[in-house]
């Protein structure tokens, strides 16, 4: 059975516009948070034009598995997230973040770029199941190890900010006597 690997919005896009999205496609068993699905619509080409994106069909044909997770789970993760420095997760990210802690899935990886969201992951102790594009990549053969990518996409930047996010766990609370 191949890997999982749960996407988000970012990621998807950021494979397009790298042409990589058919080879993520056959070397990953994907999943898609539902609200991912309605989060993608489209991505840059390299003239600026917007070129649709449609995740039904490839959830229709099963090559792509929906998942969701309930509002009082989300509400859950989101009340754990109140550091200042936490803020800025988008509703995508925050409902994968709820998935990849809630264990429904054995084995499923987390890919994100987005530096809130991997700040988060980090935070929630849940950094060994997450995964930088560049690495999601360079483990299947899709990329060379070490290939030129864009920095958003490097496991470089993705363990900079797991780095940040245990900073938020370690930080000394401030209290205040008035």
């Amino acid at each position: 059975m191949k890997n999982l690997l749960l996407l988000d919005t970012d990621v998807i896009v950021g494979c397009h516009k790298l042409g990589k999205w058919n080879g993520i496609l056959s070397n990953y068993s994907l999943c898609v948070g539902s609200v991912v699905v309605k989060e993608t619509k489209f991505y840059p080409d390299k003239d600026g034009k917007k070129v649709a994106i449609d995740l039904h069909p490839y959830i229709e044909r099963k090559e792509i598995i929906e998942l969701s997770v309930s509002l009082e789970e989300i509400a859950a993760v989101l009340e754990s997230l109140k550091e200042p420095g936490l803020d800025g997760i988008q509703d995508g990210e925050l409902e994968s973040i709820t998935i990849t802690g809630s264990n429904k899935v054995p084995g499923l990886k987390f890919c994100l770029i987005d530096h809130a969201a991997i700040k988060a992951v980090s935070y929630l102790g849940l950094e060994e199941r997450a995964i930088s594009l560049e690495q999601a990549l360079a483990d299947r053969g899709i990329i060379r190890p070490k290939a030129s990518i864009p920095r958003e996409y490097t496991k470089e930047r993705f363990e900079k900010f797991i780095a940040e996010g245990k900073f938020y766990v370690i930080k000394p609370k401030v209290v205040s006597n008035t």
